[in-house]
């Protein structure tokens, strides 16, 4: 894949981000190479987690890391969240294919999920918290439902409408 990938913003994201992923049937350099490309835009842009829809490729491909320091880069393939919590948190979300758009998302305290890593390895773990939140809003990209689906369409109506407003004010 040597081409170069770049991060796509709205409205042309929605192409892609409404749009069911394919699961990756082989792991090779150009899967390799699209996976540290999209952890480089995703460091560059101030994220803590991307997927391949987000650069314009519908395959099931997540990069994240939600340390503070920015060292603990996890790559997944195919991903699958396996379990999640009855518990239920709300918190504020964005993404980086919205730019600025904050929404409050319902998701649960804790999953576990299982892929494959970039030598094709399978692995599997439980998070909580911030990183349980980003692996289901980054699962949710690849089965095609934005985090702005995820709210009710009178919060999200108003939201958004607020958000474009204030684009078009600093525009």
């Amino acid at each position: 894949m040597s081409e170069f990938v770049e991060l796509i913003a709205y409205p042309e994201v929605e192409d892609f981000l409404y749009t069911k992923s394919v699961e990756i049937e082989e792991i090779n350099s150009d899967i390799i190479d699209l996976a540290h490309q999209m952890a480089q835009i995703m460091y560059n842009s101030g994220g803590i987690g991307i997927s391949a829809p987000q650069v314009g490729i519908n395959k099931r491909l997540i990069v994240l890391d939600c340390t503070e320091e920015k060292n603990n880069t996890v790559y997944m393939i195919n991903p699958v969240i396996t379990w999640q919590s009855r518990e239920i948190s709300q918190r504020s979300e964005g993404c980086l294919s919205y730019p600025g758009l904050i929404m409050p998302v319902s998701r649960p305290k804790r999953v576990k999920v299982e892929g494959l890593d970039l030598e094709g390895k399978k692995v599997s773990f439980e998070a909580s918290g911030l990183y349980a939140r980003c692996i289901c809003h980054e699962v949710d990209h690849l089965d095609g439902i934005p985090y702005i689906q995820r709210v009710s369409r009178q919060v999200r109506r108003h939201l958004i409408r607020k958000w474009k407003k204030s684009n078009s004010e600093n525009a």
